[in-house]
């Protein structure tokens, strides 16, 4: 994928701990600041999936979902008889 130039202003105490890093690290400044905010990106997503598995699980479980819960620990229970772990 080809690379994309950009222009970023950083405080002058964050620029000289990533030029420390990245020069500790044998890399490129570029390289680092690319791999910290695709490591951000993620972090976002992964908080943005929690957060809305836990917005639509708010309220509890409803019925359907409470039986299908009970038939699949049954199932689980069924499978696993009579196995020593």
């Amino acid at each position: 994928m080809p690379a994309v130039k950009m222009a970023i202003s950083l405080q002058e105490p964050l620029y000289r701990k990533a030029k420390s890093l990245a020069r500790k690290m044998r890399i490129p400044r570029s390289r680092l600041i690319a791999e910290a905010l695709e490591e951000y990106l993620r972090k976002r997503e992964t908080q943005a999936l929690v957060d809305s598995l836990n917005e639509a699980y708010a309220n509890g479980l409803d019925e359907d979902d409470r039986r299908m819960l009970e038939s699949m620990r049954r199932l689980q229970a069924k499978r696993t008889e009579g196995d020593e772990w």
